[in-house]
């Protein structure tokens, strides 16, 4: 009986780590080519180009294969058709069928693992690899998601068409944006915190801390999730499910420090292989390795930042109201989705464009040089959704004309006031005799 019980142990040990290789898989993989994106392209060797290209091809032939498998569990499992596009949503049915791919996976190659070793002699190879995988999954993961809220790209600052809506038409979701939005400092606060348990993942010595800091951050964010119904919960389950995994061997230490009140032994890290020049060769390419991951990530973000804060302001910046609308030369229905009630233009060359029935569309927009010409395209789509002639016959007067579509559209706008609002221009206070809570 004690013997099938160890068995049993083992085997869900087992199943747990080959479940995290194969979720942390496809971004080792992707790390493999950090080599090629550090040299430039314009100085990259004939090799090292055809090299990265291989890569490329592999990873495209690995996503493909992936893609196509949960499309076939789905239809002849579920009955189900599992859809393959980006919707920024990471809950969708091809995730939940990768998890599952993942777990069927882990429980085929668990099994073989304990009935070919069923005493565990082949544990500790195991779990180091899992630990090696995880802990850089971990890393990219709190850097990528970190940094985006260091830079607040992630949470930008809401628009006015999110300060104008109602509070009650707020979607859980996009409540929880506006909340993160609105006060950049907390936004980076959180992102820190992130960054701070991805850096110190990188380093043995500070591994459980760092699944400490991240874990802590992960169960805020998965609580987030839950609460507020962001399709992201597949995501941050697992992130805090591999910060657990981290810190599962040093659970019987942290008991008895923190728990029990007992000293405790420090942790004992042999050197690799039992090698110190083999340590010493780890630790200098793991130094050079985080210095380009952290480096790559920083000069992105930045960009990425610098683009959406800086520059020229969009030439049609502001709200506009319709006055006059016509498609094909006929007044425009109230129900066409064409009816642009409102436009709102961003800074961030995006127009917003609001309906009759309180819906709205929104395209990607680009002017012309001389901005008498506006190009339309719906988020990532790189298909053209029209292009309209802009005419300013007087100050605050914008008239659009052109094709959206194979629909010809011709209206007439009047620029809104600019609005002010209490959620964005409300200071910070030290000392306050009454609560100012309206």
């Amino acid at each position: 009986m004690w013997g099938l019980m160890h068995w049993l142990g083992l085997w869900m040990a087992r199943f747990l780590m080959v479940y995290l290789i194969c979720v942390a898989l496809p971004l080792v993989m992707e790390l493999l080519g950090l080599p090629f994106e550090v040299i430039p392209a314009d100085v990259r060797p004939d090799w090292l180009e055809s090299a990265r290209q291989a890569h490329a091809s592999l990873g495209t032939r690995w996503n493909d294969l992936a893609n196509e498998a949960s499309k076939w569990l789905g239809s002849q499992v579920f009955g189900v058709e599992v859809i393959i596009q980006p919707t920024g949503s990471g809950d969708t049915l091809r995730a939940y069928m990768g998890c599952l791919w993942a777990a069927l996976i882990a429980g085929v190659l668990s099994l073989l693992w304990s009935l070919v070793d069923f005493s565990g002699r082949t544990f500790a190879l195991g779990h180091g690899l899992a630990r090696f995988m995880v802990r850089w999954f971990l890393v990219v993961m709190m850097l990528t998601y970190g940094l985006a809220k260091v830079f607040p790209l992630q949470f930008p600052p809401p628009t006015s068409l999110r300060l104008e809506q109602p509070l009650g038409d707020f979607s859980p979701m996009g409540l929880l944006w506006v909340f993160m939005g609105v006060s950049q400092p907390y936004t980076v606060f959180t992102g820190a915190i992130e960054v701070l348990g991805a850096l110190l993942l990188t380093t043995r010595r500070t591994t459980l801390l760092g699944a400490l800091v991240t874990s802590a951050a992960m169960t805020q964010v998965l609580a987030l999730n839950l609460c507020y119904d962001v399709p992201v919960k597949l995501y941050s389950a697992h992130y805090l499910l591999m910060a657990g995994f981290l810190i599962a061997p040093d659970l019987p230490r942290l008991w008895r420090l923190f728990v029990v009140n007992q000293p405790v032994a420090a942790a004992q890290l042999p050197p690799l292989g039992g090698r110190i020049w083999l340590d010493r060769t780890a630790l200098a390419f793991r130094t050079l390795f985080v210095a380009a991951l952290v480096g790559l990530q920083v000069t992105s973000m930045w960009t990425a930042y610098r683009q959406m804060t800086d520059g020229p302001t969009a030439p049609l910046q502001g709200s506009w109201q319709m006055e006059t609308l016509t498609i094909n030369e006929a007044p425009a229905e109230a129900e066409s989705p064409l009816h642009w009630n409102r436009l709102d233009v961003t800074s961030r060359g995006f127009l917003f464009v609001h309906l009759p029935d309180q819906s709205k569309s929104i395209f990607a927009m680009s002017f012309s040089e001389d901005g008498s010409t506006l190009k339309l395209n719906r988020p990532q789509s790189t298909e053209a959704a029209g292009e309209l002639t802009v005419e300013r016959p007087e100050e605050g007067v914008l008239i659009l004309s052109g094709k959206i579509g194979p629909d010809t559209l011709h209206g007439r706008f009047q620029r809104l006031p600019e609005r002010t609002f209490e959620l964005t221009t409300r200071s910070f206070h030290w000392v306050q005799e009454v609560p100012y809570n309206r």
